[in-house]
């Protein structure tokens, strides 16, 4: 499931932009959040990191958040 989700993270375009900043959403990009979530919480809901990418999917249409969920991802997948 991590390959697909870092597969997928390619393919994310910002939906439009709000004074300049983008922003993210989408019926595409909600699923992928739902995705992440659901990898997470069952891999790794009890640690920290697993915590902090939850705390960004609580704000995900904002860019921060969407870099810090694929950061996260992708240090999971440096440590397989």
């Amino acid at each position: 499931m991590l390959d697909k989700l870092l597969e997928e993270a390619k393919s994310i375009k910002p939906a439009g932009e709000d004074y300049g900043i983008p922003y993210y959403g989408g019926v595409e990009y909600e699923k992928w959040v739902s995705k992440g979530i659901i990898f997470i919480e069952e891999a790794y809901g009890d640690k920290e990191i697993g915590k902090r990418f939850l705390r960004a999917s609580e704000n995900s249409s904002r860019k921060e958040s969407f870099e810090t969920m694929l950061g996260i991802l992708q240090s999971l997948k440096e440590f397989e």
